[in-house]
């Protein structure tokens, strides 16, 4: 079976691997499924990935291993995009880009820092709300013109979802505090899809022994 379904090594909560988790539900790409512990990493597992981090994508047969999220999407939308949604391209465009190094440069460490407590002397509370805001303030304005960020549903809600939804189960006022009711129903509208609810279940740490979770979409 390993041979014939690639493999997810997945860990639930991770956003990058909810991004993976999505992107192949919306493609219907059957696959296995690997639930990693990231506090005891399998040896197996560090073999197919050295830096320890999920998601993985493991293709044996085409040799194909992909060890980045965003990259796990792209592949996957490459095979099949849902009726009436925008292709991959998205993901190459400029203001995607844009966007794309603001939560990971400004967004994801304030978020981190806000969700752990970890601000110094030189970060206040309001400091780090503002960095993360400056990303938030930006897509709540793009939505106010449209339901998604690019118009119509695409690979890039997929990608900036996960880390957003984040901060908002972190502080689940965050929305009404600062303003963002655009942003609020996108986020609602993700997290309430039958897709997000189906991939976001609890599995069984894998072990070598373990019978194959197959993860198969009609």
């Amino acid at each position: 079976m390993q041979d014939k379904y690639p493999i997810l090594y997945s860990f639930k909560r991770c956003p990058y691997a909810i991004r993976a988790r999505m992107a192949l539900a919306f493609a219907k790409i059957d696959h296995i499924h690997r639930e990693i512990n990231l506090k005891e990493k399998h040896a197996v597992f560090l073999e197919t990935s050295p830096k320890g981090t999920v998601p993985v994508w493991v293709d044996n047969k085409n040799n194909l291993i992909i060890d980045e999220s965003i990259e796990i999407v792209r592949h996957a939308f490459t095979q099949y995009i849902p009726s009436g949604w925008g292709n991959t391209e998205v993901l190459d465009q400029d203001e995607f880009n844009e966007l794309y190094n603001q939560l990971l440069n400004t967004f994801i460490p304030a978020t981190r820092k806000i969700k752990y407590a970890l601000h110094d002397s030189s970060e206040s509370p309001e400091q780090l709300a503002s960095y993360a805001n400056q990303l938030l303030i930006e897509l709540n304005e793009r939505l106010s013109k449209q339901p998604f960020i690019f118009g119509k549903p695409s690979p890039a809600d997929i990608v900036l979802f996960p880390n957003i939804r984040q901060l908002i189960i972190h502080d689940s006022s965050w929305c009404e505090k600062y303003q963002l009711p655009y942003l609020k129903k996108w986020l609602t509208h993700w997290i309430e899809h039958e897709v997000f609810k189906v991939i976001f279940i609890n599995q069984p740490v894998w072990s070598p022994s373990q019978k194959p979770i197959l993860i198969c979409y009609e």
